[in-house]
């Protein structure tokens, strides 16, 4: 709450300190970074503090702004931004890892039932050749 506070003093600064005096030119603009802060807009804040920066070099250009006033916009905009940031970043992408443990069961033993040794259970041993095996 203290940072949302401090963004829309620095807003309200904004007005007052532009234009000789708060003449309303940066009215609106200021009143977008207030609401856009308040909702939660990062992108609208910080596309209405570069308006208010295009504006104060249109403004500087045409005469209506003193070096000093523009310079002061400038720091003004750039605080605006740092206040922004503060209060609404950017956000993040967070990637979750994932494990999957598979189990699989051994495979059951082969048992030598024929006692041949040989762990087929054919039934045939080791002793002499049967006519069948020909």
């Amino acid at each position: 709450m203290m940072r949302r506070a401090v963004a829309l003093a620095a807003a309200a600064l904004l007005l007052a300190a532009c234009g000789g005096g708060g003449d309303g030119r940066f009215d609106d603009q200021a009143d977008a970074v207030r609401t856009a802060v308040e909702s939660g807009d990062r992108a609208s804040a910080l596309a209405a503090l570069d308006e208010i920066a295009l504006k104060g070099l249109e403004a500087h250009a045409a005469g209506d702004l003193t070096d000093a006033e523009v310079d002061e916009l400038a720091q003004l905009v750039e605080q605006g931004r740092a206040l922004v940031d503060d209060e609404v970043p950017e956000a993040t992408t967070t990637t979750e890892a994932t494990t999957t443990t598979t189990t699989t069961e051994p495979p059951p033993p082969v048992v030598d039932d024929d006692d041949d040794g040989d762990d087929d259970d054919d039934g045939k041993g080791k002793g002499r050749k049967s006519k069948d095996d020909d």
